[in-house]
C-alpha cells in the first residue's frame, strides 16, 4: 500500500481531539499527554514502515520532533501542575 505525503497529512488533520467541557485543568493536560504519547507511537510505526519501503521519511521524522516538543514543553506542564 502506498501513502503520499498529501494522504498521510490528510490522515493527521482528521484526528480531532474532544475534551468534555467536566474535565478540569489537570484532567485535560493529562488527556493531552496520552493523545500526543498515542500519536508518536502511531507516527513511529508509520515510520518504521515506510523506512522498509525505502521511502524519504524526512518529513515524518521532523513532524514527530515538531510533537515531542509540543509534548515535552514545560511552560505548559508547569502551568498546569501550579493551577
Amino acid at each position: 500500500m502506498r501513502v503520499t505525503k498529501a494522504q498521510l497529512k490528510q490522515i493527521i488533520r482528521e484526528e480531532v481531539v474532544e475534551f468534555p467541557s467536566s474535565a478540569n485543568i489537570n484532567d485535560r493536560y493529562s488527556s493531552f499527554l496520552n493523545h500526543m504519547n498515542d500519536a508518536l507511537d502511531d507516527l513511529s510505526s508509520i515510520r518504521q514502515i515506510l523506512e522498509k519501503s525505502d521511502f524519504d521519511v524526512s518529513d515524518l521524522e521532523l513532524l514527530i520532533v515538531q510533537i515531542e516538543a509540543s509534548r515535552d514543553d514545560e511552560t505548559l506542564g508547569h502551568d498546569v501542575k501550579s493551577l
